[in-house]
């Protein structure tokens, strides 16, 4: 009985040796996925952009303003009033604004408290939470320690009083922030997976061959293919949608046609990721453990469960490649913020360019194999 098992243990393994795309995926994908997860999968706080209204002026004000400058947590910006906080935080160019009163050392002097207004992005509920309490802290120490140095008169400066007003997701509710992200991620596994299966499938039943003496071109094959899974992504939108805003509640304040609109460069990069699969597997097992490989990265690095500022500045970079880190951006904007294309356009652009790369090289590579 041994020698039996060992006899197809022994088969098995001269099947792997023979086989040049899997094993390396096997033994290089973990790997890789460590060291995405290792470096991603943070719930540190760094690099939050921080806008700044600094209406009083003061030494004491451009102190608290140095303070937050000086740590890692955040990236501080100076804007001119409150209404440019909320264009930021709109563009996602700020997560976090403060407003520095005019009377803040009136209100030191007084012991009446020194007020100051912290606006926070709910569209991120975690990293709005942690912020607001480390700028409580830091401006807090800050204020004690200059107001004692500047008035050595009082007894004990008067207290920091923190007025927070959470913008987009008033409740901090985590599942306002995750449905829509899950809306991605369903979109992305079911469309790069069936469209890679679909094109291995011919190759493996040798119809593709057949395919191949018929008068229809590449291109057309692949359109062909593709549109299909057009129809089913776009069927997969509307249903998550449906049962993100009935069943669960979540507010959608933008406009629904717009996200239908924003989900077609998506499409095109996940489509073109499918195809590329195709390209390099053989089998539909191939298929499938390449596209999770290529998934891993998309999932990690989109934003979805992990904030991007929070990950080191090379990880950062290597998020622009990454198609989901443009519609995560999309469609909680449209969700949360109600924004239209005047401030999503740059991510629309960006996400158009990189699919249209995607699938003219996955394309090329097909045509390639096809002949």
């Amino acid at each position: 009985m041994i020698e039996r098992i060992l006899s197809v243990a022994r088969k098995e393994v001269i099947q792997l040796r023979r086989d040049r795309r899997t094993l390396p995926l096997v033994l290089l994908a973990p790997v890789i996925q460590l060291l995405l997860f290792g470096y991603a999968a943070t719930q540190d706080v760094h690099n939050v952009r921080l806008a700044v209204v600094d209406q009083s002026r003061t030494p004491i004000s451009r102190e608290i303003v140095r303070s937050l400058s000086a740590t890692v947590t955040f990236r501080v910006s100076e804007v001119p009033d409150r209404r440019a906080i909320q264009q930021e935080m709109l563009a996602s160019r700020a997560s976090v604004g403060l407003v520095i009163p005019a009377g803040l050392e009136r209100d030191l002097l007084h012991r009446t408290g020194a007020g100051l207004e912290l606006f926070a992005d709910g569209s991120n509920p975690s990293t709005a939470a942690v912020a607001a309490s480390y700028v409580q802290q830091i401006a807090g120490a800050t204020l004690q320690r200059e107001a004692g140095a500047r008035f050595p008169g009082l007894v004990r400066p008067a207290d920091v009083v923190l007025v927070p007003r959470v913008m987009y997701n008033p409740d901090l509710t985590s599942r306002n922030y995750m449905v829509p992200g899950v809306l991605v991620m369903i979109l992305m596994i079911m469309t790069t997976i069936m469209t890679s299966m679909a094109i291995v499938r011919e190759f493996e039943r040798g119809t593709s061959e057949q395919l191949a003496v018929t008068p229809i071109r590449s291109y057309e094959l692949l359109a062909g293919k593709m549109i299909p899974y057009v129809v089913i992504g776009y069927i997969d939108v509307l249903l998550v949608t449906a049962v993100a805003v009935a069943w669960f509640r979540v507010p959608i304040h933008g406009s629904v046609v717009l996200l239908f609109l924003l989900a077609a460069p998506f499409l095109l990069s996940t489509l073109g990721i499918g195809i590329l699969t195709s390209t390099i597997a053989r089998t539909q097992q191939q298929s499938m453990m390449i596209s999770f490989f290529f998934m891993m990265p998309n999932t990690l690095l989109s934003g979805f469960m992990f904030p991007i500022e929070n990950m080191p500045v090379p990880a950062q970079y290597l998020t622009y490649l990454i198609p989901g880190r443009y519609f995560m951006t999309m469609v909680r904007a449209v969700f949360l913020k109600g924004v239209g294309m005047s401030v999503l356009w740059p991510e629309t652009v960006a996400l158009t360019v990189l699919g249209a790369v995607i699938l003219g090289v996955a394309v090329w590579r097909y045509q390639s194999r096809r002949a």
